[in-house]
């Protein structure tokens, strides 16, 4: 778990994936996390390339989130509740 002022030095996407574990309370599959990460791309249909999900699992990563189990192709992830408690 990262300090309090450390959250200071987060960027766009792990501010994204934090706001995707709060909205689904604390799980989220890849494909839900894309939407938050992505929504230009997303919501006209696309999908994220391969380096894009790379980037959106060690965002996710270093949010404390980790990885629970597959849901046929993607991931289902969990964020543990201390940082889903403390503010933005």
């Amino acid at each position: 778990m990262l300090a309090p002022s450390s959250r200071r030095r987060w960027g766009r996407l792990q501010l994204q994936t934090l706001r995707a574990f709060i909205a689904h309370d604390g799980r989220a599959l890849t494909s839900e996390l894309a939407g938050w990460c992505w929504p230009e791309l997303v919501l006209v249909g696309g999908k994220p390339s391969w380096w894009q999900l790379k980037s959106q699992a060690r965002a996710a990563k270093s949010i404390g989130a980790c990885r629970v189990r597959r849901a046929g192709r993607e991931w289902l992830w969990r964020l543990s509740r201390e940082c889903m408690e403390k503010p933005l």
